[in-house]
């Protein structure tokens, strides 16, 4: 909840909270009020009314905890190691960079029930290259940089090859005529 909202909430919680207490001392015979005559059913309105007051005021509404990143643990010796999902997607694209034809590639990692790495790549391809070759190629590229790297053992890599990327040099440039 924003700032404003949240000062609003508050300012009425308490002009509610004071109103009611005013009430039941009334109710109690402590402090009178000229203008306030509260039977038993109105005191126990004001008990209720101040009781959310008190939640308003004092509950911390509206924040979540902040969540911790998707991670894989990885033990060792001296202890662990958590590395997250996003690293692990960063490095993917690193080893991803050296195979060539591969372009416009989107990473998504998650592990299996035993803690190895299931990583899937979709990716465009340059056009004219040989597509299993090159898929072969980025899947042995991932496996062996994420398992040196992270020291991590990889259960698989899936490879979505999602369309044909033309190749930079043959982006076709119009010549413009000199008068």
């Amino acid at each position: 909840m924003k700032i404003f909202p949240r000062i609003l909430l508050w300012l009425f919680a308490l002009g509610i909270a004071a109103v009611s207490v005013l009430g039941l001392l009334d109710y109690a015979g402590l402090y009178r009020v000229r203008t306030l005559e509260l039977n038993d059913q109105a005191a126990v309105v004001a008990v209720i009314a101040i009781l959310f007051s008190l939640y308003f005021l004092f509950a911390r509404t509206g924040q979540r905890p902040a969540r911790e990143p998707e991670t894989v643990t990885h033990r060792l010796e001296n202890g662990d190691v958590k590395i997250s999902y996003e690293t692990i997607e960063q490095l993917v694209g690193r080893a991803a960079s050296t195979i060539r034809g591969v372009q416009n590639q989107t990473t998504r990692v998650r592990t299996t029930e035993n803690g190895l790495l299931k990583i899937m790549i979709r990716y465009s391809i340059e056009v004219d290259l040989d597509i299993p070759k090159t898929t072969a190629d980025l899947q042995e590229a991932v496996k062996t940089y994420i398992v040196t790297t992270t020291g991590i053992k990889v259960d698989s890599v899936t490879v979505y090859v999602t369309e044909l990327a033309v190749k930079p040099d043959v982006v076709q440039v119009t010549k413009r005529r000199v008068e």
